[in-house]
């Protein structure tokens, strides 16, 4: 018999079967994220965790213009690339369970700090939606957010919400559902950092399409700049191909030089 600690995270949030229209919420420490959860979800929730780890993930369901909705509630958290347990349980959970949807939660009040993790997720190739949040608050000192600019300049769809009071939360949750219903893929985000980085890792990104390998369901580009990062996750699923790690590590130290510092890890 399988114990509770050999469940996957699947099995483990969901253990009467994945749902159809799994929403996740990521975002770092205080931003708001769990205010939108409560805000959708009510009183319908439960929690569930990795054995051995401490924070929690928060399961809750709702109804969105009339679509059945689950919302998990992902550890506060300022990357997926470490190994302090709340980076590691939200980024298994993201990666995992490949939500159709996933909400990154960013205070305008300290946007540039926030958006080093939505980034990230982008890069993923993650179906990502932008809630700018706690825009009251900077408002009241004297700053706006351009949504329609962070839009265009991320390609990810993106919201103004205040989640204390739900304003734009509704219309937030309206196009999460919407991508829910959307075939897998559709109007994905496609960031890009440039034609001298992106020529750069291309070489890696055709190694990657050509073995054939998509751990996680990534695309063969986040593979490749999963690889880039040395993700330990990653490079252990991919380890059979011949020579892709040795590609890899080129195409490493050539964005190494290209950038003048070594790519975040």
């Amino acid at each position: 018999m399988q114990s509770a600690e050999d469940r996957s995270i699947v099995e483990r949030l969901f253990p009467d079967g994945r749902p159809k229209c799994l929403v996740a919420l990521v975002g770092n420490p205080n931003v708001g994220k769990s205010t939108i959860f409560n805000h959708v979800t009510g009183q319908d929730v439960h929690t569930a965790h990795y054995p051995g780890k401490t924070p929690d993930i928060n399961v809750g369901r709702s109804v969105v213009d009339g679509q059945d909705v689950e919302v998990i509630d992902l550890p506060g958290t300022y990357n997926i690339t470490g190994s302090a347990e709340e980076q590691w349980v939200a980024r298994s959970a993201l990666l995992e369970l490949g939500p159709e949807a996933v909400i990154v939660v960013l205070a305008a009040t300290n946007l540039s700090r926030n958006l080093f993790l939505a980034l990230h997720l982008l890069d993923l190739g993650l179906p990502v939606l932008l809630a700018v949040n706690l825009s009251d608050e900077a408002e009241r000192s004297g700053h706006t957010v351009d949504v329609e600019l962070l839009s265009a300049l991320t390609g990810a769809p993106v919201f103004s919400t205040v989640a204390v009071q739900g304003l734009g939360v509704h219309e937030l949750m309206a196009k999460a559902a919407q991508m829910c219903a959307a075939p897998p893929g559709t109007d994905l985000p496609r960031h890009r950092y440039g034609e001298l980085f992106e020529r750069t890792l291309a070489p890696l990104v055709s190694t990657v399409e050509r073995a054939g390998l998509s751990p996680f369901g990534l695309s063969a580009r986040a593979v490749a700049l999963e690889l880039v990062a040395n993700q330990a996750d990653v490079s252990e699923r991919v380890s059979s191909a011949t020579g892709l790690l040795r590609v890899a590590e080129e195409a490493r130290s050539a964005i190494a030089a290209l950038a003048e510092e070594p790519p975040a890890q």
